[in-house]
């Protein structure tokens, strides 16, 4: 992932959020972007996974432009994203097929891909519960699976432990 001159300015703002954030990152890589808040991080990834449009300068994902090529980024790429934006009327185990399906699994392997997830996530007594009946931590561990679902090239999570409880946010660590 190759950031170039990323630049994110609101409205008629003279204060860019984000001002020419240039980095490269490589495979087998862990970046973490820490500040305080209001200083980009979140504004930042979400312009990397395309949530909002970049002002200016470009990002560049296992070559393709988040700018042009969105959709070819998107099917690479996992978001835990700071905020709850899950389907209250899916099921876990349903939610997490989708997100599968979304990003390319074939239809063979969906099923072992998300049974491996739910597994994984410490969701096995919840896979068939509706999204709407999850903990705070429970949503937060479906939002880490869809993530890493498909083999995701490239992870993004923000603030993917809030709201765990201490021994899910090691589990999850790990």
């Amino acid at each position: 992932l190759s950031l170039k001159g990323l630049t994110k300015v609101y409205g008629n703002s003279q204060t860019p959020a984000v001002d020419l954030l240039s980095i490269n990152m490589y495979e087998g890589q862990v970046v973490s972007f820490l500040g305080h808040n209001g200083c980009g991080k979140s504004t930042t990834i979400s312009m990397l996974t395309g949530m909002i449009p970049i002002t200016s300068g470009d990002a560049i994902n296992n070559g393709y432009s988040v700018r042009w090529d969105l959709q070819q980024v998107c099917q690479r790429l996992g978001v835990c994203p700071q905020h709850d934006i899950l389907w209250d009327r899916l099921t876990v185990r349903q939610t997490l097929t989708l997100y599968a399906g979304l990003k390319g699994v074939p239809n063979s392997k969906i099923s072992g891909n998300v049974e491996k997830f739910i597994a994984q996530t410490g969701l096995l007594e919840k896979a068939d519960s509706y999204v709407q009946t999850l903990s705070g931590g429970q949503k937060q561990k479906l939002s880490v699976a869809i993530a890493f679902i498909g083999d995701s090239k490239v992870v993004f999570l923000d603030e993917p432990t809030s709201g765990m409880d201490p021994y899910s946010r090691r589990s999850t660590w790990d």
